[in-house]
């Protein structure tokens, strides 16, 4: 960490103690994880978690941010939404059917359903909710996409909706997790108006959100009365709170996974647990750039050789990830496994770039090709002290292959704006996948200029493969389309996937029934809305189960 960012954590941390009321770190570190007291009633409090900053927005429209996008779900609610498995689920649509060779998808809503101000959810809000997500004034351009193939939709009834699509598209169910919107509400951004199981009760910029339990959720209200997040801009702040009894759930970073693995004062007050999400972590090879250096795929293989990644996972972060092979993901269904990653071999990837014609080396050790040096430079998010050790380590091994690379890091507003303006040479960065595998946004050649393949990928044999795919409701018959794919995307490493992280996150033993899965524990269902507080007894008999273990 720069001299200047720590200053910022360390300021960021006291921050937060002073707005808690707690002199300094050390009335936290002091602690030894001991058990802070609990206030009368305590069992009926909201349940507290970490954010490390204000999410964008909670207008599901308009959130380009993951956490924005999972608290506008909590919300809101969808048609339909996953288990924590990643199986759809039915939640404002009692069922849906398929018809018409698969062009048609008709929903079903559960008559029971209300907007939180008491209103009753019909289908013609679906119809709005749609309308405000293809109006490239106001949505996302990937909610644009989502339902670039929808012809219409159609409220029938009060309760039915019929969406009609201009040909077969297989991944359009998922597509229906985002949140129904109400039209009779317009101010979506200030005062977010929603129908699922939370209620939208008060946002302190910098310091907290606040949702509360809906006692009239149609599936049956939350187990338990609230969700405080805190807004924590540092990992080790957070562990802090955690201990100190000041929140109740808060992710683990590595180096707070080492400074509490072997603490059984901290084992008997939370459950440490992983998961693995459809998450990627990758560097985009920009081959379009000019002058060129990315436009060979032999280069680009030589990047992805030059790298150790499995050392880094070892050495550094402490095994939280997985080594990354292409952009599917081993969490969702199509992924093939047969396809090994790239090793780490930095004198292959010295032979593939002498082949490209990078050999001649400058006085400071760079090659050239055609009188270029291959320089660029990388730009990543300054969010965290991980994107910054793991861009150094990568800066260091191309260093050694002769590849200079300069680091780049900028806000995540920055990097969010240049990344869709294509002003950078690569880009360091992570993307949540959808739980339905079609690559489309990725890598389709459409989405090179504006949308999110960032590489500038153009294959017509792989655009081919991407539409038939989309056209086709089997799923073996998918999955076969989609092992072709992920062979040409390995071959060509457009990107380097460098890791499938795994996450970790602390939870106290007071909250029962915590459920982690390819979603996380937030972003399915039921999520927070199935926690609840554990009884004295209950507690009482784990606390036994635990020592006799």
């Amino acid at each position: 960490m720069s001299p200047s960012r720590a200053r910022c954590a360390r300021h960021d941390r006291r921050r937060f103690l002073r707005r808690l009321g707690l002199a300094a770190a050390g009335t936290l570190l002091g602690s030894g994880c001991r058990p802070a007291r609990r206030a009368a009633g305590a069992a009926g409090r909201p349940a507290r978690l970490a954010l490390m900053s204000d999410p964008r927005s909670l207008d599901p429209m308009r959130a380009p941010d993951i956490d924005g996008w999972r608290l506008a779900r909590l919300i809101g609610d969808s048609l339909i939404d996953i288990d924590a498995g990643a199986t759809p689920v039915p939640r404002l649509a009692r069922r849906w059917q398929w018809r018409d060779e698969g062009r048609t998808l008709v929903f079903a809503l559960d008559e029971r359903a209300r907007w939180h101000d008491g209103q009753a959810v019909t289908a013609a809000d679906v119809v709005h909710t749609w309308r405000t997500a293809v109006d490239p004034e106001i949505a996302l351009p990937e909610l644009q996409q989502d339902f670039a193939s929808v012809d219409t939709v159609e409220a029938h009834s009060p309760t039915e909706v019929v969406v009609r699509y201009r040909e077969p598209f297989a991944p359009a169910l998922l597509s229906w997790r985002l949140p129904v919107i109400p039209r009779h509400h317009a101010d979506r951004v200030e005062q977010p108006l929603g129908c699922g199981p939370w209620r939208f009760a008060d946002w302190q910029t910098g310091e907290r959100l606040l949702f509360e339990a809906n006692p009239d959720y149609h599936l049956g209200p939350p187990g338990i009365p609230g969700l405080r997040f805190e807004i924590i801009r540092d990992y080790g702040a957070q562990l802090d709170a955690l201990i100190s009894g000041l929140i109740d759930v808060a992710p683990l970073a590595p180096d707070g996974f080492r400074r509490v693995r072997d603490d059984e004062a901290f084992a008997r007050r939370f459950e440490i647990v992983s998961y693995r999400m459809p998450y990627i972590f990758y560097i985009a090879w920009r081959s379009d750039r000019r002058p060129a250096l990315f436009d060979d795929a032999r280069v680009r293989r030589a990047l992805s050789l030059a790298i150790d990644r499995q050392g880094f996972l070892d050495r550094v972060a402490e095994g939280l990830g997985d080594v990354g092979v292409t952009s599917f993901h081993p969490e969702i269904w199509g992924f093939d496994a047969s396809i090994e990653p790239w090793p780490y071999d930095p004198e292959r990837a010295a032979r593939l770039l002498d082949a490209a014609g990078w050999q001649q080396r400058d006085r400071d050790g760079v090659r050239v090709r055609n009188g270029v040096p291959f320089r660029f430079r990388l730009l990543y998010a300054a969010t965290s002290t991980q994107n910054d050790r793991i861009a150094g380590f990568v800066q260091a091994h191309l260093r050694e292959v002769g590849i200079a690379m300069e680091l780049e890091p900028a806000d995540w507003s920055v990097v969010l704006d240049r990344s869709r303006t294509r002003r950078f040479d690569a880009l360091m960065s992570g993307r949540m996948l959808g739980y339905d595998p079609d690559p489309y946004e990725l890598w389709h050649s459409s989405q090179a200029a504006a949308g999110v393949n960032y590489c500038g990928y153009r294959v017509a044999d792989v655009d081919a493969l991407i539409e038939r795919a989309r056209r086709i409701h089997d799923r073996a018959e998918r999955t076969a389309i989609y092992r072709r794919i992920q062979r040409r995307l390995h071959e060509d490493e457009p990107m380097t996937v460098l890791f499938y992280p795994r996450s970790r996150v602390a939870v106290s033993r007071e909250i029962a029934d915590f459920v982690s899965g390819p979603a996380g524990y937030i972003d399915f269902w039921p999520g927070p809305a199935g926690w609840r507080w554990r009884s004295a007894a209950e507690s009482a008999r784990a606390a036994i189960a635990r020592w006799r273990g």
